[in-house]
């Protein structure tokens, strides 16, 4: 078998092979989606976490952080509001922000790992959510217990149930307006199969089980928070990033997410994307809080520099556009 050279884990490399591929993909294009981040809280410590999210983690958005993350959702008029974690449905702000997304003319999508659904203090939150017409993104590492084990304990059961109560509600029904789209990862060590044929392996498998979905999105392990941890842990970070940066797609280069989107974390300040916060790096070229911009001398001036930023880059974005890319 031929030995394969390991690429430089360095961060200003990936930058360097988005230059090469397409120049214009180091910036921000607009802001299609603005995405708030309401805190670490999770009732799960997934070992892909990119967050390394836990029920220890303490992190949440206060209320005001949430209601002046709306205000600038109404100065830039993203096409969606999408709402991450931790897990949301844990966050008390979750029904209040949707209602006033919703209000406001917003498309709104949740994230959630299924199982906090099935919490008894959670049991209102799918009602709730389909009566607003909240999209949802619903993660589901794995079609059997053994393989969601491998990444979050024993989780298919209750996720299967709570996947059930989302179709008797009408989520995904041909005849309902109501979304719900399921989120993949793939094994530990492994890059993305292609995006139908893991489809069609879910299709056949959830379906008899009274399962029904709309799209499924493949996310590839990012090498950041928890999950990079496990890697320096067991000295395989460098071999794994080396893997991503040989998958390494000029075609996917410029439908990189953070080219058309925004975080906001629950402390008000801003990143490009959920897995560059994941690694601690905050928006480096333009405004990096809520205040840089809400309270800014000239708002318009802060609004364009905040859609066409530089985007900042390392190691863990070659997850982003390895083989098809990353859902």
């Amino acid at each position: 078998m031929d030995t394969v050279a390991l690429e430089p884990v360095a961060p200003t490399r990936f930058a360097e092979r988005i230059e090469s591929a397409l120049p214009e993909a180091a910036r921000a294009v607009r802001v299609d989606t603005l995405m708030l981040n309401v805190g670490l809280r999770c009732n799960l410590a997934c070992a892909h976490c990119h967050q390394s999210s836990s029920p220890a983690r303490s992190e949440v958005m206060p209320r005001e952080t949430m209601l002046d993350a709306l205000r600038l959702a109404g100065l830039l008029e993203p096409a969606l509001i999408d709402i991450t974690g931790g897990e949301p449905s844990l966050w008390p702000h979750l029904p209040e922000t949707i209602t006033l997304a919703r209000a406001a003319g917003f498309a709104v999508r949740v994230r959630t790992n299924l199982v906090a659904l099935a919490r008894p203090e959670c049991a209102h939150l799918s009602a709730f959510f389909a009566e607003h017409g909240a999209s949802l993104l619903a993660s589901l590492p794995g079609l059997n217990a053994q393989s969601v084990a491998e990444q979050r304990g024993a989780a298919f059961e209750p996720s299967i149930g709570a996947l059930r109560t989302l179709a008797v509600l009408g989520y995904a029904s041909p005849d309902s307006s109501l979304v719900l789209d399921l989120a993949y990862n793939p094994p530990f060590g492994e890059l993305s199969r292609p995006e139908a044929v893991v489809t069609a392996e879910f299709r056949a498998a959830l379906g008899p089980l009274g399962v029904r979905f709309n799209a499924l999105r493949v996310i590839t392990n990012v090498p950041a928070g928890r999950y990079a941890e496990r890697l320096r842990a067991s000295g395989e970070y460098a071999s794994h990033v080396s893997m991503l940066a040989g998958a390494f797609n000029p075609a996917v280069v410029n439908d990189l997410a953070c080219r058309y989107g925004v975080e906001v974390a629950w402390d008000g300040t801003l990143s490009d994307c959920d897995f560059n916060l994941g690694e601690g790096l905050r928006v480096a070229n333009g405004p990096q809080t809520l205040a840089d911009v809400l309270d800014a001398a000239d708002v318009a001036a802060a609004l364009t520099a905040l859609a066409t930023r530089r985007i900042a880059f390392g190691p863990h974005c070659y997850a982003c556009t390895a083989g098809a890319g990353s859902g």
